[in-house]
């Protein structure tokens, strides 16, 4: 179930998570694949909701990851 509020989905979000870490860690990971499959869909559930609340309310998220560049290294070494 979607919370109404960011911090029930984050907990949603992190004890759905936990719990996918340990199915697949399991030595019949391979038996839990359909309930695996479920629980990746509940989380982007909640993800969604807190990014749609997010955009609602115009709340400014978490300032933006640097992106990385790539920096050809100089052919002149001498």
């Amino acid at each position: 179930m979607i919370a109404n509020n960011t911090i029930d989905d984050c907990d949603a979000i992190i004890d759905h998570a936990t719990l996918l870490c340990v199915l697949t860690t399991a030595p019949d990971a391979e038996t839990c694949l359909n309930q695996m499959n479920r629980l990746m869909w509940v989380i982007i559930e909640h993800a969604a909701a807190i990014k749609e609340r997010e955009v609602e309310n115009h709340i400014p998220s978490l300032p933006p990851r640097s992106k990385l560049s790539v920096v050809p290294e100089s052919r002149d070494r001498g």
